[in-house]
């Protein structure tokens, strides 16, 4: 405990290592430059062909890579067969193939060079143990490889400042995306999207929109300890159902009240049937 204390001080006054990681996961994520989207669709309308009419809408400020085998191109851009054939660095890939083939994915960009990966797909641990076997070893990929993996059964992340939108959410499709100083952070997708519609709907706009889903690499942690260095945002709204590390929690949320940053939390799951579906993450 008296080793823990020093460290919660060292992490009022200076910064934490352990925050400091969790930070630089999150950045890689949140403040990628290149994007390539797995699997993206022609069809603006479906989960793959989202991200990428979001992000050309938008105007994002980066690269953009779809990679698909069977088409030229895609939404007017060259298409890549695989990550490898794109030949040149990228930052993050979105991935929302089916469950079993999203570890060879990450594989094929880590040694490809890609820095972080989106995955939306869903089939991990909160279909049972098959599926959170399948999650282990995710997560053992991304540290083995060093690179961050935010997901799986994620709606992705938005960055106002840089149109960064590696995300499928139905929020964005009439809306435009509105800079703020507010950002969210929300281990649930259908929350995560319910905030961002309000927000925008209200004119408030927002820095940062962060959703973790089944947290196998990057967490809420990771996300709060990067929103209390960014210069755009002033206030962290958190929506958590369980903490998964409560040390590097506590860590984050102090790095965020060093920065004199309010952080504003909804915990889900307090009743009892709450509980269920917080533990089954649906």
């Amino acid at each position: 405990m008296r080793t823990e204390m020093m460290e919660d001080m060292n992490i009022v006054g200076g910064a934490s290592p352990q925050a400091l990681a969790g930070a630089a996961r999150a950045a890689a994520v949140l403040e990628a430059r290149s994007v390539a989207i797995v699997g993206a669709s022609a069809d603006p309308g479906k989960i793959a062909g989202r991200p990428l009419a979001y992000m050309l809408s938008r105007g994002f400020v980066g690269k953009l890579f779809p990679v698909n085998p069977t088409r030229d191109q895609v939404q007017g851009l060259k298409s890549y067969p695989s990550l490898a054939s794109i030949g040149e660095p990228v930052d993050l890939a979105i991935v929302g193939t089916p469950a079993g083939l999203v570890e060879d994915v990450i594989r094929e960009g880590a040694a490809a060079g890609v820095k972080a990966f989106v995955v939306f797909s869903s089939g991990f641990s909160e279909t049972g143990e098959e599926g959170a076997a399948l999650q282990r070893r995710l997560g053992e990929l991304a540290r083995a490889q060093g690179v961050t993996i935010l997901g799986p059964n994620c709606l992705g992340v938005a960055n106002s400042a840089t149109g960064l939108i590696a995300s499928f959410t139905t929020a964005l499709e009439e809306t435009p995306i509105k800079q703020g100083g507010f950002a969210f952070v929300s281990q649930s997708g259908a929350l995560g999207a319910y905030w961002m519609d309000i927000c925008l709907r209200s004119g408030l706009g927002f820095s940062k929109w962060i959703t973790t889903g089944n947290e196998c690499d990057m967490d809420a942690a990771s996300a709060i300890a990067y929103l209390a260095d960014d210069p755009q945002t002033r206030v962290i709204g958190l929506y958590v159902e369980d903490i998964r590390d409560s040390l590097a929690f506590r860590r984050a949320l102090l790095r965020a009240a060093a920065a004199g940053k309010p952080v504003i939390a909804i915990k889900a799951g307090r009743s009892q049937a709450g509980a269920a579906a917080a533990a089954s993450h649906t």
